[in-house]
């Protein structure tokens, strides 16, 4: 505002100017012309004084008559006209001196404006600089403000898609341990199958001890021929049955053992997920901390840009109390002089009455010092 004030102010100061320097011009014409009148004044004199010497030499050679009279009538009239000319000269003088005057005038009246002009300049000139001094350091903390804050937004996108890929990563390693889970039961339960189906052949080769130890019992007293059939049939059924709960019990264990290998697969991808998952955790936290130190940042440049609004206050402050402080120290320089002359005349009445009191302790002492000679007497 106060910019705008002293840049209104210049353009009327310049428009002033242009005004003086026309009427210079117009002066110096009118002083060329006035000059142009004096010679044409001066050229008039010397033509009458040539007549006046004329009428002079007839007059000394004896002329009379009408020529003396008509001499004579020339000379008066251009006496009258000498003195009617000596007066405009002089009415021209005092007006050629009345404008030189008032053109020195107007160019003493020009040189102030243009003073003036380049004291405002200055001016104007100081106080944007003193703005550009507060402007810069003003910009340059709001661009560091809004590069912190577009700093924030992305590393707040960032960790947000960091937790979305954490979160279908934890989902996706969530269901491979749920599926790990159910695999492990059937693991479990093949195991379980399987020692069932051992403890049942086992059993199995238990009877047909048992058995073959009884048809032995049985078959002492009958014919060996047929006592021995029978006992490599029952042997050769016996041993089907036992090759196919072997064969079982082989699918079983093959069956056990893909079960182990895909767990051994599986604890290996649940081994990965948890190093991801521990990754996905450190850079999580780099990203806290990253973001912890964009807000410091923000802090800081958000309290340097209050330091610079309130130094730009400050001066804008000082610039509109300076007047005040002025007077205010003017005030107070007349009041201390007002207190120190106070001070100075009751130090002299102090001193005028310590004076006195002196003198009449010398007085006491004198009259003292009489009395005591007196009684001395």
């Amino acid at each position: 505002m106060k910019s705008e004030t002293i840049e209104v102010s210049r353009a009327e100061l310049l428009k002033e100017m242009e005004n003086t320097k026309r009427h210079m011009i117009r002066l110096k014409s009118d002083l060329d012309k006035a000059e142009a009148e004096v010679a044409k004044v001066k050229e008039e004199l010397n033509r009458v004084k040539h007549y006046s010497e004329i009428a002079e030499t007839f007059v000394q050679e004896g002329g009379k008559g009408e020529k003396l009279y008509t001499i004579k009538t020339r000379q008066e009239a251009a006496v009258s006209e000498l003195n009617s000319v000596r007066e405009e000269i002089k009415s021209l003088k005092e007006e050629c001196t009345n404008l030189v005057k008032e053109r020195e005038t107007f160019v003493a009246k020009a040189e102030e404006a243009i003073l003036a002009s380049k004291k405002a300049e200055k001016m104007v000139e100081e106080l944007n600089e003193e703005l550009d001094n507060v402007r810069k350091p003003l910009e340059v903390a709001t661009a560091a403000k809004l590069k912190a804050e577009e700093g924030k937004i992305a590393a707040g996108l960032a960790k947000d898609e960091e937790n979305l890929m954490w979160e279908k990563e934890m989902k996706e390693a969530e269901e491979e341990l749920r599926q790990l889970g159910i695999q492990i039961a059937s693991a479990k339960e093949v195991e379980v199958k399987l020692e069932a189906a051992t403890g049942l052949l086992e059993n199995l080769n238990a009877e047909l001890e048992v058995y073959i130890e009884k048809i032995n019992q049985e078959n002492e007293g009958i014919d060996s021929e047929e006592a021995e059939m029978k006992r490599e049939e029952l042997l050769e059924s016996t041993r089907k049955e036992l090759e196919e709960v072997k064969a079982q019990i082989e699918k079983v264990q093959g069956e056990v053992n893909d079960v182990q290998v895909e767990i051994c697969s599986l604890q290996k991808e649940v081994g990965k997920e948890k190093t991801k998952l521990s990754k996905m955790q450190q850079r999580e936290e780099l990203a806290s901390v990253a973001t912890s130190s964009l807000k410091t940042k923000i802090e800081k440049t958000k309290e340097q840009i209050d330091v610079c609004i309130e130094k730009e206050k400050e001066a804008k402050r000082k610039i509109v109390e300076l007047p005040n402080l002025i007077e205010e120290a003017t005030l107070e320089a007349v009041k201390s002089n007002m207190v120190a002359r106070d001070a100075e005349d009751k130090l002299n009445k102090a001193k005028a009455e310590t004076d006195s009191v002196h003198i009449s302790l010398k007085t006491a002492e004198m009259k003292m010092n009489a009395t005591m000679k007196e009684i001395e007497a």
